[in-house]
This record gives structure tokens, sequence and C-alpha cells, in this order.
């Protein structure tokens, strides 16, 4: 039984760090999960400028001295004052913020009975200011001024030198969210003495086998997609940046397996869809589509288009006017793609209406074009098709209505130059290179699934060495060994033990991550009838694309 008193988590911060906020948010929730045996773990969330009017200021929440745990994060500015008749600092007793008396009201409890424990985070990177408005850069430089007061008054001696109170720095959401992680973990695990719990594994996910073989990852799935932090925070922030430029569109590029497809759709598509992750978005609808999806009829448009109208995307742009269908949008995007923003926003401010986004917010639509590369592979897909495909990409980007992100294979670079659109709006920052995962992020590959199954790693009792530990290093230093680690992990799950352990006996029956497949492979191909068995270069054949040229290059294709 976990403990009935939940463990409360404050976050607090200035509207600068709103996807901090985000990412905070999403790390206590992580840990819940983790300690759910033990304890419930709680996200005290108190929204002072809110994007849904659902998630409005009220008096009557929480204050930060009655929780457990406070998280400050700071970046650039501290936020506008509270009314000094019913807020002033519980410790300095002047006039304060929202985050400053959060802060103030977390040491004063700390102060008087040793709880709640305080982290203090402070973000350090590039602000950006609007150099034409002159008003803007002076409050941003105030503001600037304001969280400089702010940390020599409670972080530094009379000196202004010496350090009387810690505080972490953090370059980026990346190394918040680790940072963070690690921080609040360790805080967790100092209550289990005092916990109800007891040791013991715990099922969160009860949708088959936690790993997904040869299959990418989809939304679905973002409970057991792990490893990719840094490059899901990464796309965010260049999304971000790319949106303030008026163009919000990103080409993630990588090898062939190096699981882009599943860092878009099972990291950054739930990320992006979280309030406030980028400028003022508390509404974020998504359509997924492939350039090489399409009725042989109507050509690449016609999947691009109907994919804006299935449920996750805008089935509101059917109900604005009978005249809006899939075909009627696919043929205005090849004829006129700026037109298409029109029915776009009346769809977007539908959403706006039924989610209850207030005046602050936005509804925004996430456009995923995964393997984008098919453009060049796709037989039935002319030179004019690309030129419109790319054009209506260009304009969706630039409309201030929707975020395009595409994958591509990165052995398709050179093919940018005979698509100048393309090379024009995948330029300048625009390209995201997806490089293979690091050592300690195979490691969160292997064990974190396993973890949210409820499964554990043989030991081997002679070496003491643990399967996992044997996994990843067999899979370290392998660019291409992603393909292989996922379908090896799914078949051990599948030869699993009755008590959720993962064996060596069948890492060794499965020959290892390099012979799972091969193996596996050659096992179904000898039970097939012969005639079946003699079909398989001619299936072959009909599944691959193969590219002539001096560099060879095949792709899957429908």
């Amino acid at each position: 039984m976990a403990d009935p008193r939940p463990v409360r988590i404050f976050i607090s911060s200035p509207d600068d760090v709103r996807p901090e906020r985000g990412i905070a948010a999403r790390v206590v929730h992580r840990l819940a999960r983790e300690f759910a045996h033990h304890f419930t773990v709680e996200a005290v969330l108190w929204e002072r400028e809110p994007l849904l009017a659902s998630a409005h200021f009220q008096d009557g929440l929480i204050a930060p001295h009655d929780t457990d745990i406070v998280v400050v994060v700071l970046w650039s500015r501290l936020g506008l004052p509270l009314p000094a008749d019913k807020y002033t600092g519980p410790l300095s007793g002047r006039r304060v913020t929202g985050t400053e008396w959060e802060f103030e009201d977390a040491l004063a409890g700390y102060r008087q009975r040793q709880r709640p424990e305080l982290l203090v985070y402070r973000k350090h990177a590039e602000v950006v200011a609007r150099i034409g408005d002159r008003a803007a850069v002076e409050e941003q430089q105030r503001q600037a001024e304001l969280v400089e007061d702010f940390m020599r008054r409670w972080f530094s001696d009379a000196d202004g030198v010496s350090a009387t109170a810690a505080w972490r720095a953090f370059a980026d959401g990346a190394a918040f969210e680790g940072m963070l992680e690690q921080h609040l973990r360790e805080l967790l695990r100092r209550r289990l003495a005092g916990s109800a719990g007891k040791e013991g594994a715990i099922v969160r996910w009860h949708q088959g086998s936690p790993y997904r073989g040869l299959e990418a990852f989809e939304p679905e799935h973002e409970q057991i997609f792990f490893g990719r932090t840094r490059a899901r925070n990464e796309v965010r922030e260049l999304l971000a940046r790319q949106v303030a430029n008026g163009t919000a569109f990103v080409l993630v590029m990588g090898a062939s397996g190096s699981g882009k497809s599943s860092l878009v759709k099972a990291a950054v598509v739930p990320e992006l869809r979280e309030a406030g992750m980028v400028g003022h978005a508390a509404m974020v609808r998504h359509a997924l589509t492939r350039p090489g999806a399409f009725d042989a009829a109507g050509g690449p448009l016609s999947g691009l288009a109907a994919a804006l109208f299935e449920g996750a995307a805008l089935p509101e742009l059917a109900a604005a006017s009978s005249d809006n269908t899939p075909d009627a949008l696919a043929a205005l995007l090849a004829r006129t793609p700026t037109a298409t923003a029109q029915p776009i926003r009346h769809a977007l401010a539908a959403v706006a209406r039924t989610a209850g986004v207030t005046s602050r917010g936005e509804a925004r639509l996430l456009l995923v074009v995964d393997q984008l590369e098919e453009l060049f592979t796709t037989d039935g897909i002319s030179p004019e098709d690309r030129t419109r495909y790319v054009a209506a990409l260009a304009a969706l980007a630039s409309s201030g209505l929707v975020w395009v992100v595409a994958t591509m294979r990165s052995d398709f670079f050179d093919r940018l130059e005979r698509l100048p659109p393309l090379a024009r709006l995948a330029g300048g920052e625009a390209k995201y290179l997806l490089t293979p995962p690091d050592d300690s992020e195979i490691g969160q590959i292997i064990r974190q699934p396993a973890r949210e199954a409820g499964l554990h790693f043989e030991i081997d009792s002679s070496t003491g060495h643990s399967l996992d530990e044997t996994i990843r290093e067999a899979a370290a230093g392998d660019a291409a060994s992603l393909p292989l680690l996922e379908y090896l992990l799914d078949q051990l799950w599948h030869r699993r033990t009755a008590s959720g352990q993962l064996t060596y006996a069948a890492y060794q029956e499965l020959g290892g991550l390099h012979g799972a497949i091969g193996r596996r492979a050659e096992e179904v191909l000898a039970g097939l009838a012969p005639e079946v068995q003699a079909a398989l270069p001619r299936l072959l054949r009909a599944l691959v694309s193969v590219q002539p040229g001096t560099r060879t290059a095949a792709t899957a294709r429908y």
C-alpha cells in the first residue's frame, strides 16, 4: 500500500520559463509512476497567467509552505508585482512578484519547520529582445536587473561574491530536465524509509510489450519512449525559434534506423501538445502524414489534405462548411496554398472555443511529415508534384497557424539541391541532425521501459553482471544498433519468465544483439511452404525501392 499522504511538489516560475514549467510537470508525473508503490506524488502548479480558462489562478490553492518540495525556476524576468494590499513578502515585507512571494513563503516555512525543501534553478541562455520596440527592450532590461537583484539578496553575502545558499544553473531544457529529475528522485528516495510501502515491481504499462521491435513509436507510446530527452528538447527549442522567425518548419535528419520517426511522434508530438511549450499555444492538435501515402488518383497532396481532417488534427474543418472536404482542400493546396490559412484559422478558432482557451492563449496545428525522402522515391510523384507539395508545406509553415516537423534520411541530403524550394525551406537553422544515442541514453532505452512494465533483468550469479548491462555494452558504439536493440528487447519480453525476468538463457537462444533478427527470420522462412519461400525475392523487390547512382539508397515503399 502507498502512503496515503501525497508528496506535493510546488512548481514556481515567471512567464518566461513556461516550457521549463511544463518539463517540471512532466518530470513529476514520471516520478509519480516510479514511486507509486510507496506514496503519491503530485505537482502543484499555481497558474497566474493562464492560457486555459480551466487553469485560472485561485486563492484557495495550497500555499508553497504547505507542500513538501518547492521548485523555483528563473531566467530573464521576475514578472508583475502582486497587489500590495493582499501580498507582501513573508520574509522581506516588501512588495513582491508572484514568484518572489512563492519563494519567500517556501523559505519561511523551511526556516520554521524544515519544510518544504527548496530547489532553485536559473537558466543561462541568450535573451532575444525586439530591437524595434524600445519600450520592450527597456522592460526586458529592467526585468533582468530585478532577477540579478533577487539573486544577490537571497543567494549572496554582503560582499556580493560569497554564496550563502545553493542554486543550480542550466543552459537548456534538456539539462534542466536531467538535473531536476536527478534531484527530485534523490529527495523522494530519502522519504522511502518513512513510507508505508515496500519494495516491489509495479506494472504501469499494460499494453503488451514495452518495446516496439521493428515498429516505430507512435504518440500513444510516450510512456515507454526513453533515451532521447536532449533531442526532444532541442527539437522543441529549434521549432520555437523557427516560429519566432516566421517560418515554423523543422527538418529532422538522421541515418536510417536512427529513430527519427519515433522521436518526433512519441516525444516531440506529446511535448508540443502541452500548453505553453511554444509561445502562447494553449491547445495543439496534430496531424501525421507521409508523402508516399496517397490515392494514386489524387497525388501526394491528397494524403496531406486527408491527414488534416483526421480526429487528432482538425475534423472541425468539415464542420465549418459543406464545401470543406479533403479533395477540396487538396485542390486548394495545389492551386493557392496560402489560401488554406482561412479554413484552418476558422477550425482552430472552434478548437480554442471548445477548449476554453483564454485571450492570452492560442490554438495551433502540428503537422508531422514523416519520411520526406518519399518525395524522391515513391512511384507516381512527378517533379511538379514535389514542387507543389513543398510549396504547400512552406505556406502552412508561414501561416502563423501550423507548425511543420518533417523527418528525412540524411543520405538523401544531397537531394535538397535538386528541389530548390525545399532547400530554401530547410535552409539556415531549420535542420536538426539526430545523432546516435550515447551510452547513458542506450541504458535508458533498455532499462526504463522495463521499469514501466514491471520487468527485471537476470544477474549472472558467477560474474555479478546484469543482463541489461550486457546488452548495453553490446549496443554501445554501434550507430546502427537501435532497430536491432528494440527487436532483441521485444523478443526477450516474449520469452520473459512468469515473474517478469528477462533472462540470459533467452538472450543466448536469440543469438544476442546481432543474431536475433537473422535467426528469427531463418526460422520463419524455414517453416513456410516451398512456393512461398520462392516468392520472397519478388516480394522484397516490391517492398523496397532502390535508387540508382554512385551511392545506392534503398528505401521502403507502399
